[in-house]
């Protein structure tokens, strides 16, 4: 459950910080699955059907499902052609991976001024074209509305330094090819106005480990 303060201040929207209790309260029960059995959390899913729960609350219950505040699985304004979406090779990502082919979903829409955008990753490692598709759906979306990556990683027993930094090289990485993609589009690719969250920790078997916990300005410093 979330803390009472925070479903006493139920309104219409939600702001990036209570967006991050809710990330805050996922991880924690997470955390707990994870020290009765390390598969407890089987897929991605796990995180939405308790991002789903628990935002639904802050938003006043049902009737967030009925007034369209919560939205799941919502599409996309540019359309994708995954295959053709390539780490290596920003232009051609640009020219044959964005704008033609379908659209994607997001994985939820948090209707608002601004709206919040939320794709999920986890409880394994993603790889480098997985992080890519998630930034490139975020990042081509309208300048104003606030974006976000939420990732929990259960596969490392152990709180190895090489793990996390795997995770944020890879995010990175595929941030800086983002962003040379937004620039062959002509689109904004400045992080200073893309409102761009990302709130990302492992569950290793010492407890939980934050990798990175916040808004994305520069390069991601490992916390």
């Amino acid at each position: 459950m979330l803390p009472a303060a925070v479903l006493n201040s139920i309104k219409d929207f939600m702001t990036i910080n209570q967006v991050m209790e809710i990330f805050d309260a996922i991880l924690r029960i997470s955390a707990a699955l994870v020290g009765q059995n390390r598969d407890s959390i089987g897929n991605e899913r796990y995180f939405h059907h308790m991002f789903s729960f628990l935002a639904a609350q802050q938003l006043g219950g049902n009737a967030c499902w009925d007034e369209l505040r919560l939205r799941p699985e919502y599409p996309t304004t540019q359309r994708f052609c995954r295959k053709k979406i390539n780490v290596y090779d920003p232009r051609s990502t640009a020219v044959e991976g964005v704008g033609t082919g379908r659209k994607g979903n997001l994985d939820f829409v948090i209707e608002g001024s601004p709206r919040t955008l939320v794709e999920w990753k986890g409880p394994t490692i993603y790889s480098e074209k997985e992080i890519l598709e998630a930034l490139l759906k975020l990042l081509t979306e309208p300048e104003q509305d606030v974006k976000v990556i939420a990732a929990v990683f259960t596969t490392s027993e152990t709180d190895r330094n090489d793990h996390r930094k795997t995770i944020k090289n890879r995010f990175q990485n595929c941030l800086t090819i983002a962003l040379q993609v937004l620039q062959e589009k002509s689109l904004t690719a400045d992080l200073a106005t893309l409102n761009l969250h990302a709130y990302m920790a492992s569950i290793p078997r010492n407890g939980l480990q934050k990798i990175y916990w916040g808004p994305v300005t520069a390069d991601l410093v490992l916390q």
